[in-house]
């Protein structure tokens, strides 16, 4: 489904193809796998990540609403730069099943965190 959604709201210029799962590449091992090119995007907790880019960890304290970390934002600015150091490139933030974090609209995808 998500697939699909992205593949519609691009209008066909964003194709995902979807490769492997956990059998491929222990999640763990995505965010080296990113870095090293083998792979080319991941969806990863920060604490996976944390030898490439120590900085990260301070994410999972992180209690800014996704309005405010959205690109031209400090935090966006802050997390690209970090990232861009340890090989990779942050592209946001999501919080899934955290009450602590409001659920805001996304306008970069028009959808929901």
């Amino acid at each position: 489904m998500y697939v699909e959604k992205v593949k519609e709201m691009s209008k066909g210029e964003l194709i995902i193809d979807v490769v492997g799962g956990p059998e491929a590449i222990p999640q763990r091992e995505l965010p080296e796998a990113v870095r090293s090119g083998a792979i080319d995007m991941a969806v990863s907790p920060p604490t996976f990540y944390r030898q490439l880019v120590p900085e990260a960890s301070v994410f999972s304290i992180n209690r800014l609403p996704p309005k405010d970390q959205l690109p031209g934002t400090p935090f966006y600015d802050f997390a690209v730069e970090v990232h861009a150091k340890g090989g990779l490139r942050f592209l946001g933030e999501a919080a899934f099943a955290d009450p602590r974090r409001e659920r805001s609209d996304c306008s970069a995808t028009g959808g929901q965190f």
